[in-house]
């Protein structure tokens, strides 16, 4: 592996080991530029316009090095955020093909369905489409509920409130029960007009996640060229 401090030890005097230029380095870092100056000056013997210089330099290194660092950090961060609404995404693709393919449909009385509007103090409002099915499976009476909640746009939570006023107390509607325990239900698909998180709109969040890392990628890539050239 390659010694970081080389380019400094060419630049400004070969004899000068790593260790003292990482003392150097943390002078800096603490904001103690005079300090490191006046170490400098005792090391190498030279004026005080030439070691300001010198130290200079090696603030400027310091400071790509660190630069560099953080927008890597930054990539990994995005780019692993961009992989986890990526897994979410797919799990609940994975769950909403379990519903439909796997969980039997049956016609079933809505008891209740409203729509219910959350406003936290220091979160975003969301709402929940709440709606209680009485349904019979196997000759065996069921009442249960289902919960459509999201962070939806103006125009979701508008598709919400239609939705509720069209399934009035009495009326019916397709759901979907797990054959291993009928108390859980779903609407299957009838919610994706009003949902807010969806499979598609997960992906769509790792895609952003995704072009962020690259950008930082790019400012890094773009960081380091800078850096090349000012020490040519």
């Amino acid at each position: 592996m390659s010694d970081p401090s080389a380019g400094d030890r060419t630049a400004l005097d070969p004899n000068l080991p790593g260790t003292f230029l990482a003392e150097l380095r943390a002078l800096l870092a603490q904001g103690r530029q005079i300090e490191a100056i006046r170490r400098y000056r005792l090391a190498t013997g030279a004026d005080r316009g030439a070691a300001k210089t010198a130290v200079d330099r090696i603030g400027r290194g310091t400071a790509h090095v660190s630069l560099g660092g953080g927008i890597r950090l930054l990539a990994a961060f995005f780019w692993l955020c961009a992989i986890l609404a990526a897994t979410a995404a797919g799990w609940q693709a994975y769950e909403r093909h379990v519903v439909n393919d796997s969980w039997p449909p049956i016609d079933a009385d809505i008891v209740k369905c409203a729509v219910v509007t959350h406003t936290p103090t220091r979160s975003p409002s969301f709402a929940t489409l709440a709606c209680q099915f009485r349904y019979s499976v196997d000759d065996v009476d069921y009442t249960a509920k289902t919960d459509s909640t999201g962070i939806p746009t103006v125009a979701q939570e508008a598709a919400m409130r239609a939705w509720a006023a069209r399934h009035r107390p009495g009326s019916r509607q397709v759901i979907h029960y797990d054959p291993a325990d009928p108390r859980r239900i779903s609407l299957g698909n009838a919610d994706l007009s009003f949902q807010a998180d969806t499979p598609a709109q997960r992906l769509r969040l790792a895609a952003l996640f995704a072009g962020g890392g690259v950008l930082f990628v790019l400012a890094g890539w773009l960081a380091a060229r800078k850096r090349r050239e000012d020490a040519s």
